[in-house]
């Protein structure tokens, strides 16, 4: 896991809606993912409702016109519909979940986070791709430190 600054974080997802699918035949499977808290009030308690939102670019995908962005993709390769609902627009597979109660935006937050996870891993499992890259970009830094925390400092 990598994360950078504001700056270059732009920079980089920027770059990530352009980039190729495909790189020396492995798939970039890239998401981006946000999740909000509503400022609705829930009567019943002090929790609102609140949602999340991805937006994947998916190699497999049979919307992909850019010559570019299949160079390197083996010849078996075969196209796919976009995966788990997702709706296509403009080029990108956008799909978004929403909750009657989220108590913070750290829970959305998380909630998109993990979805990412849920998409990503049956797209590798389904293609069993020798190699992939996963880059997963969001906004939320304090869920980025506490993923890299569990990730990289506990058993």
């Amino acid at each position: 896991m990598t994360m950078h600054s504001p700056v270059r974080s732009k920079i980089r997802a920027e770059r990530a809606c352009t980039s190729p699918l495909w790189v020396n035949g492995v798939p970039q499977i890239i998401i981006f993912c946000d999740g909000s808290r509503k400022c609705e009030r829930n009567r019943e308690s002090e929790a609102s409702s609140g949602g999340y939102g991805l937006v994947l670019r998916y190699p497999w995908a049979n919307n992909v016109n850019n010559a570019d962005n299949q160079e390197g993709a083996p010849a078996s390769s075969a196209a796919a519909r976009m995966p788990f609902g997702f709706t296509l627009k403009s080029g990108f597979g956008v799909r978004s979940w929403s909750y009657n109660k989220i108590y913070s935006p750290v829970i959305a937050e998380s909630g998109a986070l993990a979805q990412s996870l849920l998409v990503a891993l049956p797209l590798v499992e389904q293609h069993r791709p020798e190699s992939v890259v996963i880059e997963l970009f969001t906004d939320s830094q304090e869920r980025w430190h506490r993923l890299n925390h569990g990730l990289n400092h506990q058993p």
